[in-house]
């Protein structure tokens, strides 16, 4: 194919195939294959110089024509490569201009394409509509330019183009236009809605509104007000920067009129909002009691207020002082009926009119349950999450023994408590209660009448299953019978609580894991199962060891951990052939996935007693627990351990809680020597301490008490093993007291840097933590602080009630007179002390000190439960409970 040669002496000519485009000025004609397309444009291929353009036609049969004779011209100045360079970056594509004020313009932009990568972009720009002298005003090097300093009401148009490392700038981008704003806010915010006011005395009225909203922002609120029923004369009093407003040095018996409006930082006036009206009491009020005068409530119960005023007296009713309440306080109805809102905290509502007015206290929490024993599976004892009993409130003389329910049996086992349940045709705040009568029952919460919503029974006389008789196993560590005596363990989440019955069936000794639906009380699929076990062990003198349920306490509480449930025992009175055993259930399946026994070479040793507590779990899920006086013979701290030395007697134990396979441990130096003299470690239980609360070199911690009256700090990272000649933990210290070697039957507690504990004949005692570690003088523990009361045996476990603002209260029971052996007394009432957590010296309740406050007789090693408001204590024939005062 033949070309002219275009004007100039410049032939433009390409090969459409490649799509590479050439030019040349020195041949005349050139011959390039032919092709079919249609009109095409053929790009110089040049650098910064002035070229020129012919636009050609190509029509089938090889014949050439021209748009215009010779060719149609076009000039620009191409950036690209020189001949034989690297090709120019693509043009950048999808520029958009935004103005965000009257003074600011943002540009992005899609990245520059192909071969040559772009390292940077050059902004070009000019003003006025339809501008086209453009000129550089920046650069940047990624997809966005922020250009700034515009003058307002001010049209702009932009382009952009990409240049890479050898300076080579591609084509311009599309055109991109905006303009400035005027720089003036004239958008007035939206008018306040829902105002509201409410009488607070005879000179104050106190106004609470919805906010209102603005395209820039409200700054503040104007409050107008008129004098008189229907006064329309509004002139401003004040303004205020939130949604309240409280009129004072108001006119007694007057009705006051209100109004309100925004404004913003422009000076722009919202509408007004609605009209409010309000009377001040006459200069005479007479107080009235609104009932109850504290609601301790959960995040979904509502509460009924009453008052005092004769019948038919028209009140207002307002929360925090907003008529009406709202969504951040709560609401009340024009009937005192009052919603929670969606968080936990203190409310006051107030009924008043221009005669009457009281005020009554509702207390929020959020508080789901208390599901385990002591709390949580670190042990700690602490609900954080109490907002009704304040160490001045349970002073104050409101508080004390509110009502009991008797049950079949005694009470060992730490009740149980969960939040709004779903069950008996409501939802309703419930009490779990087990007995040494092998029952359960599920008791409404918050119920005087001791409403029960089902309760199941284990035994059946007539059939030949009772409990087990405490003579049985010769031993008269309990009063009666043995039933449900290990705490039992919740499940929220699959609705399950899970204990262990104890039960002569034809003469033979029973236990048995019961799953059970918490909203009916009936067995779950594979519920229940039979426990039994046997291990490798020498033990009973031949190759294995079996559980044995008639000499098997299972004192310990159950322990939810990674899918299973952990169960423990102990022995009664250290008779027959007994063993320190620990089994895992699977929690749906019921199948025994593992089952550890802590002395499988010794008889009789190894009990996993813990003062009825249970193992403590920390974040990692590693469980901890200690073990009583028996044979240890891993001397050399082999991980993990070889048969036949596989005895952890007397030692502090780590285990794995899916496999119960022993991770870590810690046996003192005078393991045998304790030993023989009946010194268990494991008279007592174990708190794990929040991560960090350590000293730096071993932040991880875990305290322990034991028989001694020792309280141990072992770093839960590297608990050292076994040294024959060295204790290598953080702490080893006495506590004080007049125990004489049988001294600590009970649990740690730990609040806000502080441990807590008790020893036979001695006080409860905290022990704050310097640097991580309990204050000393080098062989014993100094306290901080301690009670003026005495603890005969048992000492009492500490339990730790708090809000997150504080005001926080020990608890602690006196179960001296539980009837049992060690120097207990003849059976009796339980006395429930309260603490100020801060210095025990502070008394705040003693049910000793009235009469009418005496709980049901005394049961050893439990604890109380407190749970929105109210003290649960399980005793010998049934359930106290404590709290304030209607």
């Amino acid at each position: 194919m033949q070309f002219a040669a275009c004007p100039g002496g410049k032939l433009v000519y390409a090969v459409p195939a490649a799509g590479v485009y050439v030019e040349s000025s020195t041949v005349a004609t050139t011959t390039i294959p032919a092709f079919s397309a249609a009109t095409h444009v053929f790009q110089p291929y040049q650098n910064a110089v002035s070229v020129v353009i012919c636009t050609i036609t190509e029509t089938p049969g090889l014949t050439v024509s021209y748009n215009t004779d010779p060719c149609a011209l076009a000039h620009a100045m191409v950036a690209g490569p020189v001949a034989g360079a690297s090709p120019s970056p693509n043009a950048p594509t999808v520029l958009a201009a935004t103005a965000t004020s009257s003074t600011r313009i943002n540009l992005t932009w899609a990245a520059s394409g192909g071969s040559d990568p772009a390292t940077s972009y050059l902004i070009q720009r000019c003003s006025g509509t339809n501008c086209t002298n453009f000129a550089l005003i920046g650069t940047s090097t990624t997809l966005t330019y922020n250009d700034t300093g515009l003058t307002p009401s001010t049209s702009y148009s932009y382009q952009v183009q990409a240049t890479d490392n050898g300076g080579n700038l591609s084509g311009f981008s599309n055109t991109a236009s905006a303009s400035t704003s005027s720089g003036m806010d004239t958008t007035p915010p939206t008018a306040p809605a829902g105002l509201a006011a409410a009488v607070a005395s005879s000179t104050q009225i106190n106004l609470g509104w919805t906010a209102s909203s603005d395209n820039v922002g409200v700054t503040g609120y104007l409050v107008e007000r008129c004098e008189g029923a229907n006064c329309t004369g509004f002139a401003q009093i004040g303004t205020s920067t939130i949604t309240t407003y409280n009129d004072i040095g108001l006119t007694a018996a007057t009705s006051y009129n209100y109004r309100v409006r925004a404004t913003d930082a422009a000076a722009n006036l919202s509408a007004y909002s609605n009209t409010a009206s309000a009377s001040t009491t006459s200069g005479t009020v007479t107080p009235i009691t609104v009932t109850p005068r504290i609601a301790a409530l959960t995040l979904q119960q509502t509460q009924q207020f009453s008052t005092s005023a004769p019948g038919g007296t028209l009140l207002t009713w307002s929360v925090d002082g907003v008529a009406g309440g709202n969504a951040t306080v709560g609401t009340v109805s024009n009937a005192g009926l009052y919603t929670p809102p969606a968080s936990a905290g203190s409310h006051t509502v107030s009924a008043v009119n221009v005669s009457y007015t009281g005020s009554a206290t509702v207390a929020l929490t959020d508080l789901t349950g208390v599901t385990t024993y002591h709390n949580d599976n670190a042990r700690t004892g602490q609900n954080l999450q109490e907002y009704a009993l304040t160490p001045t409130r349970v002073s104050g003389g409101a508080f004390g023994k509110r009502w009991s329910c008797s049950v079949d049996g005694a009470v060992y086992a730490q009740p149980l408590y969960v939040a709004n349940l779903s069950i008996g045709g409501g939802t309703h705040n419930v009490l779990f209660v087990a007995t040494m009568n092998d029952s359960i029952y599920a008791f409404d919460a918050d119920s005087p009448a001791c409403v029960t919503y089902w309760q199941v029974s284990f035994i059946n006389p007539a059939g030949g299953i009772t409990t087990t008789s405490s003579a049985t196993a010769g031993c008269p560590d309990f009063l009666g019978n043995y039933g449900i005596l290990g705490t039992p363990v919740i499940d929220p989440n699959a609705m399950t609580i899970y204990l262990v019955t104890n039960t002569t069936e034809g003469g033979n000794v029973v236990q048995r894991l019961h799953a059970l639906d918490l909203a009916t009380g009936a067995d779950r699929a594979n519920s229940p199962v039979v426990i039994q076990a046997t291990v490798p062990g020498t033990g009973d003198g031949v190759a294995t060891v079996s559980f044995n349920a008639l000499y098997e306490n299972q004192r310990l509480g159950l322990t939810l951990a990674a899918g299973g449930v952990v169960i423990g025992w102990s022995s009664h009175c250290d008779g027959g052939p007994w063993y320190g055993w620990l089994m895992r259930y699977d929690e749906t399946s019921l199948a025994q996935t593992a089952a550890f026994n802590a002395t499988p070479n010794n008889s009789g040793g190894g009990g996993i007693w813990m003062g009825a507590g249970a193992p403590a779990l920390d974040s990692s899920d590693d469980m901890f627990l200690s073990t009583g006086n028996g044979l240890f013979d891993d001397t050399g701290s082999t991980l993990p351990p070889l048969a036949p030395n596989n005895d952890f007697g007397e030692s502090f134990l780590n285990l794995n809680p899916t496999t119960l396979a022993l991770q870590d441990f810690y046996t003192p130096s005078q393991t045998a020597a304790w030993t023989a003299q009946d010194l268990d470690i494991a008279s007592a239980g174990i708190t794990v301490l929040p991560d960090g609360v350590g000293p730096s070199a071993h932040p991880n911690v875990l305290v322990g008490f034991d028989k001694q009256g020792h309280v141990w700090m072992i770093d839960r990272n590297n608990m050292s093993g076994f040294k024959p000649n060295a204790d290598n933990t953080v702490q080893y210290l006495y506590l004080s007291g007049s125990c004489a070697g049988w001294c600590i039957f009970s649990s740690p507690a730990y609040w806000s840097g502080t441990v807590y504990g008790a020893t036979n004949y001695g006080q409860l005692m905290a022990f704050q933590l310097s640097n991580g570690l309990l204050p000393n003088n080098g062989q014993s523990a100094v306290a901080t602080s301690q009670s003026a009361e005495i603890y005969l045996p048992y000492p009492p476990t500490p339990v730790i009630s708090a809000s997150p603002a504080g005001g926080a209260i020990v608890w602690a029971l006196d179960n001296n007179a539980n009837g049992t052996d060690n120097n207990n007394t003849a059976l009796g009432p339980a006395i429930l002390r309260a603490y100020d957590a801060t210095n025990l010296a502070t008394t705040l309740y003693s049910s000793a000190a009235l009469p009418a406050d005496a709980g049901g007789n005394a049961v050893k090693f439990t604890l109380p439960v407190i749970a929105n408001g109210h003290v649960y204590i399980g005793g010998a024939g049934g359930i106290t409970v404590y709290g304030l005062a209607p």
